[in-house]
């Protein structure tokens, strides 16, 4: 009975946990682009399609996952769409040209020179708070911090980029690790979603962005560190780069399922077969167990 009431706990604890990852975050727009050819980039998840205008254009290969899009003098639109909220993330893959130093915003609904809106920043883009060598999250209304951390990543190398806001504070992860903490408001403009600049006053981007992107995506809250290390790992290790919403949901059930079988199995053989510790994966409908003697 000891054991089974360990188990239980223990399982108990990761079913609550993948019921507050379902409440964290429900990704909204995705864009892989693995298109072979063309102007437009599908949004897999929702029904914003992105325009490419200028330098942009699809490799076909060479993405962190399928494709990617190249931009040397371009960006992609997404045109007024995504708003900043209480609490939202954005995530992009990015790899620059080894070296390159260049200030530069890889995903922005900004407006260069008014506190509103979000970007995601490389290097110093002279907002007071960027630098050299670092990565930077941006979200304001009014007085803001920028969160801003390394390390470089101008090796020729894909990066995973996360911006997050979540009430009044702005986080900044690179490859699935916390990297600078900073503070601010929110505040939708009329920009335009764009990836590969952000717009500057007179109507052209800006603080461009020079190399290849993938797998962009916007979510309705706050990530968690735990699932955009998820996320990091699963693209990386499994070309699954975009969660599956409702999956730690479904996940828990599973969970539930197996407290009541392992449970009946106790009761089965008089108590006497060791627990079995299972561990969940974030974002995957699989559960590894293993006995263990308590």
């Amino acid at each position: 009975m000891k054991t089974n009431r360990i188990f239980l706990g223990l399982a108990t604890g990761v079913f609550v946990l993948g019921m507050e990852s379902v409440a964290n975050a429900a990704i909204v727009g995705h864009w892989g682009f693995d298109e072979m050819s063309g102007a437009t980039a599908f949004d897999s998840f929702g029904s914003v399609n992105g325009t490419l205008v200028g330098g942009a254009a699809f490799t076909t290969t060479g993405g962190v996952k399928g494709g990617s899009v190249q931009i040397t003098n371009g960006y992609v639109t997404m045109g007024n769409n995504f708003p900043a909220t209480s609490s939202f993330s954005i995530e992009a893959w990015v790899k620059l040209n080894s070296g390159d130093v260049s200030g530069m915003t890889p995903v922005a609904k900004h407006w260069e020179g008014i506190m509103q809106g979000y970007f995601l920043a490389i290097n110093d883009i002279y907002d007071g708070f960027t630098r050299q060598n670092t990565e930077g999250f941006y979200s304001a209304n009014g007085p803001y911090h920028t969160a801003v951390g390394g390390p470089p990543i101008n090796d020729g190398l894909w990066h995973q980029l996360v911006g997050v806001y979540d009430s009044g504070t702005t986080r900044i992860y690179v490859d699935g690790n916390l990297s600078g903490v900073g503070s601010a408001g929110y505040a939708d403009n009329a920009a335009e979603f764009i990836v590969g600049g952000m717009f500057g006053s007179a109507g052209v981007p800006v603080n461009r962005f020079n190399g290849f992107i993938d797998e962009v995506g916007t979510y309705d809250s706050a990530l968690s560190s735990i699932e955009i290390q998820e996320i990091y790992d699963r693209t990386l290790n499994s070309g699954a780069a975009v969660p599956e919403p409702g999956s730690m949901l479904l996940l828990g059930i599973s969970i539930a399922s197996l407290i009541a079988a392992r449970r009946r199995t106790g009761v089965e053989s008089g108590g006497n077969q060791a627990p079995q510790l299972c561990r969940a994966s974030a974002f995957a409908r699989q559960v590894s167990c293993n006995h263990a003697g308590l």
